[in-house]
């Protein structure tokens, strides 16, 4: 039997907190949970380097619109290592139509920290 803080619910806990701070617009708790070398990708392929990217890249998002997450799913490899979460992005377009998508991103850890989080919405 595994104990609560296995490698495997560390990662999911730091994911559905990943999620929890960008549905909430809190760019300070995003760069929380990533490490400062940490790589971006977003779902285009294009990769960002560092702490301050994953800033950049925030402040820029949260300035096009406003988006709720919800319907979280966070999943995690045994030992914690790498994970996932498929979730709902729900928002509006600056011509006021709205959306629902379900995403999916992927994620790397190490030593608690997101090192990596690949398919960030453009």
């Amino acid at each position: 039997m595994t104990d609560r803080n296995d490698g495997a619910e560390l990662a999911r806990e730091k994911i559905s907190a990943f999620l929890k701070a960008y549905g909430k617009r809190d760019i300070g708790g995003l760069l929380e949970l990533v490490d400062d070398d940490a790589v971006l990708e977003d779902e285009k392929g294009d990769r960002r380097f560092g702490s301050e990217a994953f800033k950049t890249y925030f402040v820029s998002r949260f300035a096009h619109g406003r988006e709720t997450i919800g319907d979280v799913a966070a999943m995690a490899s045994a030992d914690g290592s790498r994970g996932a979460a498929e979730f709902t992005l729900r928002g509006e377009r600056e011509g006021g139509d709205s959306y629902s998508l379900n995403k999916g991103l992927f994620f790397a850890l190490d030593g608690g920290m997101i090192t990596r989080v690949s398919g960030l919405p453009v």
